[in-house]
């Protein structure tokens, strides 16, 4: 290239890589010793306790030939295998499959591959797995997305709960990625197929169609719809419409996936009228303004999705889709529920998480009697949902609504129906611009505008994982909420926009185990909050007060003067993360109480505050911000990745580089900071700001 940029282009095909003018380098197979390793590295070592089995598994390698992705994949496939007959058995089967194919062609690693696929011996994993070539080639795709979808597929069997159909995809996940005919992906908790491997699937699958994220701009001719296709995917292109004269003619159809086909407008009312087997329908994040009318015939289908159907307004009667077990309209645009709703007696999944919803017949839930998992909010007050309306739905087992006021939620929490769900993600009061519960954790609750503290307000479950208090009246801090104290499983607290509070726990109230508990606080908005623990009157400061704590985020209050008072530190040893921002008085983060009467004058000690897992320390907007901590003070703090300083004009000091001779935190990479203020920054070592400038990103 004219730039100097060379291009690098793998093919397993010379002919493509003569078409394209390359200059071709033949990358060889791996040598025996690379290929006993790797398949040893992919079975388990523990092969080698196994005498017997050498003969056989060198010989398995060898029928390999060299091929990376085959040595990995048939590896997997052998993984927990001891027993020597069945070892024998593989290599005898894996032997006949090569020899009944062409040395050097496709067909010799289409059929080594194979092998591992007809090695689980399941139809059912079999079909799991070949439900992924529905995704693009190297999609990345999330875990329980992927269960999920095999569920909407009906290719997991129904179980006597929603919990054990999940538990069950994910066993089934995990048997696929064991045997490498799935691997991990970049993102956490995603996997994603290979592109050989997926070759191999497109050959064994059987009618089928896909076209996912490959920039279609307009929809499939009608005679590539064949009377045979069962699944169809045409996900995450850039259709914009459907021909209004088409009817595809697909009566064995079963899966047709439209997701993610944002500029989608409308769809032809014919256009399902053909596709009477059909039993998965997405149209997830389209444009569509209102479903087509022949959507209300498919009388077999079970699942149907249009999630952030932003657009959606009207939808078709679905009284005859009696067979209907899923409907996610999960931020879709409808302002009315649809018409035959509560016809659909064989319903177990419903989101109607519609922030333009006005209203929900309480006749509706009475004749959803199969539900497992409900979903109904709106911002609007008329959609709020009272406790005794579900305890008929004795199947429920996830249930995120807003209940109807403080008094309902106090009794529904102490009823048996709420002690039997799995998850929820609940609203008490009103939540400005909705809630967004935190996908990691599955029991959240959040109260705004509500009369909370002291001995008769809110009731809180013993196992909630999450709270969120949002404007919040009659509290000064979360001690004041007495069951507060009874929970055991907190993980993450937020408190927003909540006057009244002065600290966020009062240690002469506070049992330990409630403030040990959560990893994650956030107190945001908060004028008159001041000190984060009020230690004044307790007996003692407990010595691991706050133990668990990863991350601890601060905006916008404004009396706060000093972060964290330096007895707090011994309890803060697993702190990663610290933002703070906009707090106008916040004189410094780490230090003692007194310590401009007590401690200026020593100019010969060096106090050394330990946080050894601190990743990022992030300090915005803090205007009367002198000093990180002690004036005398250094951190200590190895594991410190980023230090960003903004809009922190009075800070003169970073107690960083303290060591003798100065050093950086070993694992720093970067200090965001402006120019003029790096430039102004006080050293105890002249040395230490030149051992830091490397890390140093002008802001």
């Amino acid at each position: 290239m004219e730039n100097g940029c060379k291009l690098v282009i793998t093919s397993r095909k010379v002919d493509v890589c003569k078409s394209l003018g390359c200059e071709i380098v033949k990358v060889s197979p791996l040598s025996k010793e690379e290929s006993l390793n790797l398949f040893l590295d992919n079975v388990g070592r523990y092969i080698l306790q196994v005498p017997k089995l050498e003969e056989i598994w060198e010989a398995m390698v060898k029928e390999c030939a060299g091929l990376p992705l085959a040595i990995v994949v048939i590896a997997g496939s052998m993984k927990g295998v001891t027993d020597v007959y069945e070892w024998r058995h593989a290599l005898n089967e894996l032997r006949e499959r090569v020899r009944a194919t062409a040395e050097g062609s496709e067909d010799e690693i289409f059929e080594r591959l194979k092998f591992s696929y007809d090695r689980l011996q399941d139809s059912n994993i079999q079909n799991c797995f070949l439900s992924c070539l529905l995704y693009a080639e190297d999609y990345q795709i999330r875990k329980d997305d992927l269960v999920e979808q095999w569920i909407d597929e009906g290719l997991i069997e129904e179980s006597g709960s929603r919990q054990a159909m999940l538990d069950k995809g994910r066993t089934i996940l995990n048997r696929l990625e064991n045997s490498c005919l799935l691997e991990k992906a970049y993102y956490e908790d995603s996997i994603k197929m290979h592109d050989v491997v997926r070759d191999m699937a497109l050959r064994i699958a059987h009618q089928v169609m896909v076209k996912a994220r490959i920039g279609l701009t307009k929809i499939p001719d009608e005679h590539k719809w064949t009377e045979n296709l069962e699944k169809v995917s045409l996900m995450q292109n850039e259709i914009s419409n459907i021909p209004l004269n088409m009817c595809p003619y697909c009566p064995n159809l079963t899966t047709l996936m439209l997701q993610g086909n944002s500029k989608l407008t409308q769809i032809p009312d014919q256009f399902f009228a053909n596709m009477q087997g059909i039993k998965c329908l997405n149209l997830s994040r389209t444009s569509i303004e209102s479903l087509p009318s022949s959507i209300s015939n498919l009388e077999n289908l079970t699942t149907l999705l249009l999630q952030h159907c932003r657009q959606l307004k009207h939808v078709p009667c679905l009284a005859k889709l009696r067979a209907l077990k899923k409907l996610d309209m999960c931020k879709a645009g409808i302002e009315v529920v649809p018409e035959g709703i509560d016809m659909l007696v064989n319903l177990q999944y419903l989101d109607l998480w519609c922030p333009e919803l006005v209203e929900l017949s309480t006749r509706i839930l009475s004749n959803l009697s199969h539900l497992q998992h409900l979903a109904v909010y709106s911002k609007w007050t008329t959609l709020r949902i009272k406790g005794e309306e579900v305890r008929g739905l004795t199947k429920l087992e996830t249930f995120q609504a807003q209940l109807y006021d403080l008094q309902d939620w106090n009794n529904y929490v102490k009823s048996s129906h709420f002690n039997r769900l799995s998850s929820y993600s609940l609203v008490v009061g009103q939540v400005e611009n909705g809630f967004h519960p935190n996908l990691s954790l599955s029991k959240v609750i959040s109260l705004g505008e509500c009369e909370i503290g002291g001995q008769d307000s809110v009731v809180l479950p013993d196992d909630m994982q999450e709270l969120w208090i949002y404007r919040c009246r009659k509290f000064r801090s979360l001690s004041d909420i007495c069951s507060l104290q009874n929970t055991t499983k907190l993980r993450s607290c937020l408190v927003i926009e909540c006057e009244e509070i002065e600290c966020v726990v009062d240690m002469v109230t506070s049992s330990s185990s409630f403030i040990n508990n959560p990893e994650g606080l956030v107190p945001d908005k908060l004028p008159n909050l001041s000190v984060v623990a009020d230690v004044e009157g307790a007996k003692a400061t407990p010595p691991h007060i706050f133990s668990n704590l990863k991350s601890f985020w601060m905006r916008g209050c404004s009396r706060m003067r000093r972060l964290f008072p330096f007895e707090l530190l011994q309890g803060l040893q697993n702190l990663e993360s610290i933002l703070v921002w906009d707090c106008q008085q916040m004189e410094e983060i780490i230090g003692w109480e007194g310590e401009e009467e007590n401690h200026t004058a020593d100019t010969t000690t060096t106090s050394k505050f330990t946080l050894s897992k601190l990743r990022e320390l992030n300090l915005w907007d803090l205007p009367e911000l002198k000093k990180i901590c002690s004036t005398r003070g250094v951190m200590v703090c190895d594991s410190l990745q980023e230090l960003q300083i903004k809009e922190c004009p009075k800070l003169r000091r970073i107690p960083l580089g303290g060591n003798v001779p100065p050093s950086p935190p070993t694992a720093l990479k970067r200090i965001w900071i402006k120019q003029e203020l790096w430039e102004s920054l006080e050293w105890d070592d002249p040395n230490a700001k030149n051992v830091l400038q490397p890390f140093v990103d002008v802001l």
